[in-house]
């Protein structure tokens, strides 16, 4: 431990500069390996102990070769037989095999895209290796799909070892031993910032203890408990992350009470005029949310209102209503989205808006040639514009406004505290104005953004036609391949959504890039199939967007990073690979970016033979219900169940909203307790203090 170490640092040390200890410092963590940890959010030491497992192997025993089981992973040990590389005859992929052998039972070692040259010291026939993975089973023969292999006899690593997430240029057997190195230097430097008699309450362990079971499991660790993560530390991380967040949020509310604003003048004429400028009918949750925000905005106090609603509801009306009503009293409007076709899209829909609107948008993205950035960023600061629209370029600090008065943030959980904070900032007092797609029922919604008035649009805009969705298992592949077709032939536009970006351990999933080019080849050569993923260079990603919102690309095979923000009218069919993998709030995000002409649509979600019952009784409610909000009360019902596990978040700065789902009961009390802790300690208020100091530089890339 770190009472061990030659160097031992005075406690002022320990106190003001722990949590800012670069990572890269660590011994084995050059400025790649730091970069590729950069990108995940992790930038300190305190940020890598909170780099939680998203998995765990269990290497304490070996299973004999006669005793594997098919589906589940295990340990084993056994004499290289052969070894080398074979080219495989359908799919003409080279595949590297070391057949591994223990008295007469045999198993096959395989995997695609591998540097030979790791593989030397492991291919010596007659040389005993270990390996673990998922035991398989094709042609006959016991396989096991790019396994982690060891030497026998290599004790570097415990018995039972954790799984983390990917990290760019660092593997997991890299990355332990870095770990291990951090805990044993520094895990006796932390001072827990969450006071003892929280914890008690909270029946919560230490942070040390904490950090040291997660990342050191023992033998005698519940690993049932670790996997599932369902253990008192993963409690005690979740406690950290919503206790961050909501002392954030408690702060910024309260620091708000404090602000005042020229109210805003906003004569009933003018409000009611609003109306006058759309070709059709406001919804009634559409005046409703204007009502609110011009209540708001003529109060003297910042807004903070967070519009939610469904996909298709029209919360960009609402939007742009309040821009409206921001201009006619000389104040300027940013509207920041994530994306920048998203962003593409807002100034596509300002310029069409009546010329009587007086709004004058400009669009400012990162991929403007500097000499074009320079002339908005005068053209903002004059006030030559009145809606400035972008990506994360509205951030940066050259951009300054003239008179920044309403800041709208789409899609507004895909940016951090920080990023919303450095907008709002470039404003004296600005309002704020967010928007969310994602379906949280009301009740939920008020207790996750405590520090927001939060408005609701539940009805459609005019005859809404909900997205026809059918659960179809794989063995009915040729009647999906001709419902495709049809649509192709018919001249709509098509996704395919596929869980993995390419070939995995897991050979029963369709990669993205093997669909696109096995869909090449069968369908008509007129129809063009292209491919889009999230580790594609943003370039190249908002290209093929752009190309196939006008219709140059008739099939585009993804990911889910197509799940918000793309609007593409002609597209009327959804094809979902392995759907049981996604939870149903997010299912139901995927299919509402097909239907969006007027003419409806179809959603297919294509169903392994071997799913089980309870993955196909939940996938079955997208076949009857429609309503994002009910759909998210069910999915949280099913996440009950535990047979959902997501994405396990790391650090303390990622937020799934699933996460809060599973333990609301959890973040109600984080809730309580900082309310409590503001009432009670006056000096808590104050960011100089050492606790709230240590929780604000947790929370600042908090998204949410």
């Amino acid at each position: 431990m770190a009472g061990k170490s030659d160097r031992k640092p005075a406690v002022s040390a320990i106190v003001n500069d722990f949590l800012n200890i670069p990572v890269s410092k660590l011994k084995g963590i050059g400025d790649k390996r730091a970069a590729g940890l950069n990108k995940r959010g992790i930038s300190t030491v305190l940020d890598l102990f909170y780099l939680i497992p998203k998995d765990y192997e269990d290497r304490t025993k070996i299973t004999p070769l006669n005793k594997l089981e098919y589906g589940k992973p295990a340990y084993i040990k056994g004499k290289v037989l052969s070894s080398g590389e074979e080219r495989l005859f359908r799919s003409r992929k080279n595949i590297f095999k070391i057949i591994l052998g223990e008295n007469i039972f045999q198993v096959d070692l395989c995997w695609f895209n591998v540097k030979k040259a790791y593989f030397t010291s492991f291919c010596c026939t007659g040389q005993e290796i270990c390996a673990y993975g998922t035991v398989t089973f094709h042609n006959h023969r016991i396989q096991m799909y790019h396994p982690d292999i060891t030497t026998a006899g290599d004790d570097e690593a415990p018995a039972l070892l954790p799984v983390y997430p990917l990290i760019e240029g660092l593997s997991n057997r890299q990355l332990r031993p870095l770990i291990r190195a951090a805990i044993k230097e520094y895990l006796d430097l932390i001072i827990d910032p969450v006071p003892e008699i929280i914890l008690k309450r909270a029946d919560l362990p230490g942070l040390k203890e904490t950090i040291s079971a997660l990342h050191l499991p023992d033998n005698s660790s519940d690993l049932q408990g670790l996997i599932n993560g369902e253990t008192p530390f993963h409690r005690r991380i979740i406690f950290d992350r919503f206790l961050n967040l909501t002392l954030r949020m408690s702060h910024d509310r309260q620091q708000r009470g404090f602000q005042t604003t020229p109210p805003l003048k906003i004569p009933e004429r003018m409000f009611k005029g609003i109306k006058a400028f759309f070709p059709f009918p406001l919804t009634g949750d559409q005046q409703k949310c204007i009502e609110e925000i011009r209540e708001d905005l003529i109060s003297g106090r910042p807004m903070n209102r967070l519009i939610m609603g469904d996909v298709g509801t029209g919360k960009t009306l609402v939007a742009v209503a309040a821009s409206y009503m921001a201009i006619k009293n000389s104040l300027q409007v940013a509207v920041m989205a994530p994306t920048q076709l998203l962003a593409e899209q807002h100034m596509a829909y300002f310029c069409a808006l009546p010329p009587e609107m007086g709004f004058k948008p400009v669009l400012l993205t990162s991929a403007l040639k500097r000499q074009e950035k320079e002339r908005i960023y005068d053209s903002v600061k004059d006030g030559t514009y009145n809606i400035v629209i972008g990506t994360h370029a509205l951030i940066q600090e050259r951009l300054n406004f003239d008179n920044l008065g309403l800041a709208v943030i789409d899609e507004q959980h895909r940016f951090g505290v920080n990023q919303r904070s450095m907008i709002i900032e470039k404003g004296k007092n600005t309002h704020v104005l967010s928007m969310s797609a994602t379906p949280i029922p009301r009740t939920i919604a008020l207790t996750i953004y405590y520090d927001r008035d939060v408005s609701i649009i539940a009805q459609y805009p005019g005859t809404h036609i909900p997205v026809s969705t059918i659960l179809v298992e794989r063995a009915k592949k040729r009647w999906i391949f001709d419902s495709m077709n049809k649509m192709l032939e018919e001249g709509s536009q098509v996704y395919i959504i596929c869980p993995l970006i390419d070939e995995s351990e897991n050979m029963e999933l369709k990669s993205v890039i093997e669909m696109a080019a096995g869909l090449k080849k069968i369908i008509n050569p007129r129809y063009r199939v292209e491919y889009l993923h999230g580790q594609m260079e943003q370039a190249k990603k908002d290209a093929t967007l752009k190309e196939f919102r006008e219709g140059k690309i008739a099939v585009l095979v993804a990911t889910t990073v197509i799940e918000v923000g793309i609007h593409v009218p002609n597209a009327s069919l959804m094809i979902i690979e392995h759907p049981e993998r996604l939870g149903l709030a997010q299912l139901h995000q995927l299919r509402g970016r097909v239907g969006r002409g007027g003419k409806g649509g179809t959603c297919i979600l294509v169903s392994p033979e071997s799913m089980s019952e309870m993955s196909r009784k939940r996938l079955s409610v997208m076949e009857k219900v429609s309503d994002g909000f009910e759909i998210a009360r069910m999915d949280m019902e099913f996440r009950g169940h535990g047979e959902i596990t997501g994405t396990r978040q790391s650090g303390l700065s990622e937020f799934e909203l699933g996460e809060i789902f599973e333990n609301h009961d959890l973040f109600r009390m984080t809730g309580d307790m900082v309310k409590e802790i503001f009432e009670k300690d006056p000096d808590l208020k104050l960011p100089e203090h050492r606790y709230f100091r240590v929780i604000l530089e947790r929370a600042k890339d908090i998204t949410i």
